[in-house]
This record gives structure tokens, sequence and C-alpha cells, in this order.
């Protein structure tokens, strides 16, 4: 999908899903504009991320991951 983003993280225990997750949107809301001039008109009209989110273990993601790479070959 072309506005579609897998993240595949490392975290320490300490921090929450919903923690990380806000964490890297926030950083991401601030950055891609910066590296990405063309996408700042957009980002000031709507929001760059969505609401949603989906965190599951590694080995689930990793299933899913190439799954999803081998439907889109």
């Amino acid at each position: 999908m072309p506005d579609h983003v897998h993240v595949f993280a490392l975290c320490p225990p300490r921090h929450s899903p919903a923690y990380i997750v806000n964490y890297l949107k926030g950083k991401g809301a601030r950055r891609i504009p910066q590296r990405f001039p063309e996408l700042r008109t957009r980002a000031t009209r709507e929001k760059l991320w969505g609401r949603s989110y989906f965190v599951a273990t590694a080995e689930i993601v990793k299933k899913y991951v190439e799954e999803r790479w081998e439907k889109e070959r």
C-alpha cells in the first residue's frame, strides 16, 4: 500500500507499546515534512498519521510481512 508503514522495533519492556507508537508518530510528524518538503502542504491540511496502530510479537509480525511481500510481488 502506498500510504502504509511497517516499523519493526526492539524496545525495552519498561516502555508501553502506546508510548512507543506515540513517540514515533510525534517525531515523524515533525521530521517527515522537514525532510520531504513536498509533503508539507498535505501535512498542514491533514493529519500525517492516523490514530490507529497494530502491535504484535516478532513472530506474528514476521509472518504478516512475509505474506504481504508475497502478495505484492
